[in-house]
């Protein structure tokens, strides 16, 4: 209804967006969110293909332990919590060995003992940090703390956050892990650091080099605190949210690819490509800052537009989705890989992959499993292709690269093909609009995390952002946490907006309709 006056519209249904908009439709707010394609999730959403429904994105999910972000926001919508957790997240192949890497501590020291001992007294040292950093980083991001700090209220909640723990790491927001890799003796290590780098890269987006400690602790230990398989992927969490959005009085509608934001005085419009407007007191933007840019850029700040370059997003990604025959197959699924053809190389572009193998999920293909393999690109070379063809043997190249990767954990992959295809920048630009085809958020570097992290407030009254471009950053518990904070800034707004309004309708009305009071006459 284009005359409507919504308290939020929420633009885009990823993670993100989704959480933002049904808590604040939990909370009694008049809610609409608008996304461009048929179904919720963004980059979590899944696609079809010849029957069979492929994750978009990651597979592996954290965030569903007691206290886990994923876990609180179930339990304020009431939602039966339908993860299972996994005891082995992944196994890392490497050129001259597989580390496999539990979810229980004790297991993981054993473990990682047995695959690096020669790290000796200095992997004691450095593992016993990261267990350090990543209790006070869990236990902190369980608390949904708000950075960058802008507002006296962001004071206030980060100093009640405070601990002696806390306190007692926060050299840990400066430094680097490879500063504490040369702290505990063990930089030189390259099988072990390319391990490190390997596990950095598909959670922090950095290498050792870059990414700040106390994120990179974080990211090393998360998998203690419960890796979990989500029946239907990441994508069901998008979809228990629809449901729960829907069930609070919110609403959402399918193909409406916003086109512009517009402020209004105190309101703002949204328009979509199909002609429609919608008006709202408080907008949540939920998609990278340089896509907001392309909606919003009039009426954004100078700096805000400086620093929305696409650039910031480092990465693309390509991805190999396979159809093949799960008869026989060893061992229970899901499974997860984390591959490394060669020590002497740049992790990204095919030498490391992570690789998902999930189970059969439809009936009508009850022996066909999904496997899906994802390496980092370079998105400027994707786009830089003279034409078609060009482009058709790129993908195929990566195609390659990839299927050899897969074949690591699977060895006779070929021989169970189905089907394949091959996703990459392009795609990710077609399928979520999402400037160069760029995905993954911003690496956690010094000069993008935390205190130096894109804040979700955007500058004009009333517009918020979430996604994996502002605080915290990537992964769904992190655009989850994204999407809390906009939320209740976006639900404080239109409330200030809505009490403005009816101020006005007061004192609008002819004097002998108010009481002695000046309240209006019952």
């Amino acid at each position: 209804m284009p005359d409507r006056l919504h308290d939020v519209v929420v633009v885009g249904s990823g993670i993100g967006g989704l959480t933002a908009a049904v808590l604040a439709a939990a909370y009694g707010d008049d809610v609409l969110v608008l996304e461009g394609h048929t179904r919720p999730g963004g980059c979590a959403s899944d696609f079809s293909r010849r029957g069979l429904l492929f994750p978009a994105g990651a597979t592996l999910t954290s965030g569903f332990e007691q206290g886990g972000l994923h876990h609180w926001v179930y339990q304020q919508l009431g939602l039966p919590v339908r993860a299972r957790r996994l005891d082995l997240a992944m196994l890392c192949r490497m050129p001259d060995r597989v580390v496999r890497v539990p979810t229980a501590w004790p297991e993981w020291r054993t473990e990682r003992r047995r695959a690096f001992p020669e790290l000796g007294a200095g992997g004691e040292r450095f593992w016993g940090r990261v267990r350090k950093l990543g209790r006070q980083a869990h236990r902190l991001a369980a608390r949904r703390p708000v950075l960058p700090i802008q507002t006296f209220a962001d004071l206030a909640r980060a100093a009640s956050l405070a601990s002696p723990g806390l306190v007692g790491v926060l050299p840990a927001l400066w430094q680097t892990v490879a500063d504490d890799l040369r702290w505990a003796g063990v930089s030189g290590h390259r099988e072990h650091r390319a391990f490190v780098d390997q596990q950095l890269l598909i959670s922090m987006q950095c290498s050792a080099d870059e990414c700040v400690a106390l994120n990179g602790g974080l990211a090393l230990d998360l998998y203690r605190y419960g890796t979990y398989y989500v029946e239907g992927g990441p994508a069901a969490i998008a979809h228990d949210l629809v449901r729960s959005l829907e069930a609070s009085g919110g609403g959402i509608r399918y193909h409406a690819w916003v086109t512009e934001l517009r402020r209004d005085g105190p309101v703002w419009t949204v328009l979509t490509a199909d002609g429609e407007t919608y008006r709202a007191r408080s907008v949540i933007a939920n998609m990278p800052a340089a896509n907001l840019v392309q909606l919003a850029g009039g009426v954004l700040p100078a700096d805000f537009v400086r620093g929305a370059r696409a650039d910031e997003q480092e990465w693309g990604a390509v991805v190999l989705f396979v159809g093949l025959d799960a008869r026989g197959l060893a061992g229970a699924l899901p499974r997860y890989d984390q591959t490394l053809a060669r020590y002497d190389a740049p992790l990204e572009e095919g030498n490391s992959c992570f690789v998902a193998l999930l189970p059969p999920e439809q009936p009508r293909f009850p022996h066909l499993a999904r496997l899906t393999v994802s390496t980092h690109t370079r998105v400027e070379p994707w786009w830089a292709l003279a034409d078609r063809a060009a482009y058709a043997e790129r993908k195929a190249y990566y195609a390659e690269r990839l299927l050899a990767a897969a074949e690591l954990a699977v060895p006779d992959l070929r021989s169970r093909i189905a089907f394949t295809d091959v996703g990459t920048p392009r795609s990710f630009l077609r399928w979520t609009g999402r400037v160069e085809g760029r995905v993954g958020g911003v690496p956690q570097t010094r000069g993008g995390a935390n205190f130096a992290a894109r804040s979700h407030r955007v500058g004009p009254p009333g517009l918020f952002i979430c996604g994996d471009t502002v605080f915290p950053g990537q992964g769904t518990i992190g655009v989850t946490l994204s999407g809390i904070n906009a939320a209740r800034d976006a639900r404080a707004h239109a409330h200030a907006v809505r009490t403005s309004e009816r101020s006005l309708r007061v004192s609008s009305l002819p004097s002998h309709w108010l009481s002695s009071s000046g309240k209006e006459a019952r």
